[in-house]
């Protein structure tokens, strides 16, 4: 086996590990959040159980506040069925779609940039991306990293098939992946169309496109696909394109649906010092740096890609800006972030490495740079999204698997916790459903006066929420049989 051979294995083998610890560590080590992941784990639980896969169930009903499409939950029911009901199945799919958009990214740097160095370096950027690297997309069992892969599919293979007209895979990609997108988050699929209409006009390519028979049939298998599912569902669960329209489309946007109140929906700069504070805080001021740099020094015929990445990145940030804001909906601009700034800090090395006339042993000392660069935002992240706990609220996945192992016949006991904890509910269902367990539980929006029965002296009860806990002490007279962290596990006494 060659030195050459050699290296290029200990190089691969080394982005490996670097991609592994940050996306996948300690990935099933905390409990479901309570919210949208807790809900996706609801959905995908009752989806196997039910063997209904086109409606979203939640508590034995069709979901009418998530009516997002399922392709996501389609994964995690995948994951479910083969590695069981636990926090790894539902955050798997995520994981996976990061590590596919950062095979994505490197493939098309290499590929269609011809920049091996920029294609390494568009995965460091993204995986030491604070925003991209956590809660609610590539950590959690949530929608948005299955969204922004395709998305970025979708973009490339339209720049693709503009610049080579004759490959017509590249448009019936891009269609594709735009109905998997709408599939995946609803109307987020199709954030990136202001860009592609702004790019066929500027790049004149609007009118051949007009005349090209294959835009019809790739707008009809859009609607075949898309307007199918819809069509599917609301014959099933009449109503439904209706709570669509409310939940995900312009009342959702304009946070006139009553779901949420979204206090930063009049910020203009909601998204500005997210980025500069936590979501992209240490390259968001090499971005306009890097874009020079490609300017000045990148080949011509690669200026109208790095042209249609700013072009996009401006509009969709716009287009969030003006309506309900939420951290993650600022998601889909770091992987061009990413790419923008590898291209532009692989310019730089090259240049400062022949400046310094570094030949013998170049491949070691971009290493020790990219150590230098890369190594604080790496453990940065590490430190802050992957060593990370969940609430109070949300311990009771850990609290029931510590009962689990340490006093497994205790089988028939009590639940209070908040009416709102789709996280417990999954928990209920897992140890109920296939443990062999008899969990009564009391979903409570404030008092614990609302809960229906009444708890008996001998009944035991596990509480994770602070109020509801000092709530049933100051009703019950009770005995702390053992604290597992900040839930407590009661007994009634006379």
């Amino acid at each position: 086996m060659s030195n050459k051979t050699v290296q290029l294995i200990f190089f691969s083998l080394l982005l490996l590990a670097v991609v592994y610890f940050p996306l996948f560590l300690h990935l099933d080590s905390y409990s479901l959040f309570r919210y949208d992941e807790g809900r996706n784990a609801v959905h995908a639980f009752e989806m196997l159980e039910r063997n209904n896969f086109i409606l979203r169930y939640f508590e034995g009903q069709p979901d009418d506040w998530e009516t997002k499409p399922p392709v996501f939950i389609w994964f995690q029911a995948l994951c479910l069925k083969i590695f069981g009901a636990n926090e790894l199945a539902i955050r798997l799919p995520a994981a996976l779609a990061a590590l596919a958009t950062l095979a994505f990214l490197f493939r098309f740097c290499k590929k269609h940039l011809q920049d091996s160095l920029a294609a390494v370096l568009s995965i460091l950027f993204l995986v030491t991306t604070p925003g991209y690297v956590g809660f609610h997309v590539s950590r959690t069992g949530d929608h948005d990293a299955l969204l922004i892969l395709f998305l970025l599919i979708g973009l490339f293979h339209y720049y693709l098939y503009t610049q080579h007209r004759k490959q017509i895979r590249h448009w019936y990609i891009c269609v594709l992946a735009l109905s998997l997108g709408v599939l995946t988050k609803s109307i987020a699929g199709l954030f990136f169309l202001p860009a592609y209409l702004l790019w066929s006009l500027r790049s004149r390519h609007f009118w051949p496109l007009l005349k090209s028979k294959h835009l019809y049939l790739g707008v009809g298998l859009f609607f075949l696909l898309v307007g199918g599912y819809y069509v599917w569902n609301e014959s099933l669960n009449p109503g439904y394109i209706e709570l669509v329209w409310r939940n995900e489309l312009f009342p959702r946007y304009f946070d006139t649906a009553g779901m949420v109140d979204h206090r930063a929906l009049t910020d203009r700069l909601y998204y500005w010092r997210h980025l500069y504070r936590t979501g992209y805080p240490y390259y968001l001021w090499f971005l306009p740096f890097a874009l020079f740099l490609i300017h000045r020094k990148a080949a011509p015929e690669q200026w109208p890609f790095f042209r249609l990445l700013l072009s996009t990145s401006i509009l969709y940030f716009l287009l969030i800006s003006l309506g309900t804001k939420n951290l993650w909906y600022v998601a889909p601009l770091y992987p061009l972030f990413a790419i923008l700034n590898a291209k532009g800090l692989a310019i730089l090395l090259r240049e400062l490495l022949d400046a310094f006339a570094i030949g013998r042993h170049r491949q070691w000392v971009l290493l020790l740079c990219l150590i230098g660069i890369f190594h604080a935002p790496y453990f940065y992240v590490l430190k802050h999204n992957v060593y990370f706990f969940s609430a109070n609220v949300e311990k009771y996945g850990e609290a029931l698997a510590h009962l689990e192992a340490t006093h497994p016949e205790e089988k028939s006991f009590s639940v209070l916790y908040e009416w709102h904890n789709a996280s417990y509910l999954f928990y209920q269902r897992v140890y109920n459903r296939t443990k062999g367990y008899q969990i009564r539980d009391c979903g409570i929006k404030k008092d614990i006066e609302e809960c229906p029965w009444q708890a008996r002296a001998g009944d035991k009860v596990l509480i994770c929420a602070p109020d509801l806990i000092q709530q049933f002490e100051q009703r019950y007279n009770s005995r702390l049989v053992e604290e597992i962290e900040s839930c407590r596990w009661l007994e009634v006494v006379k």
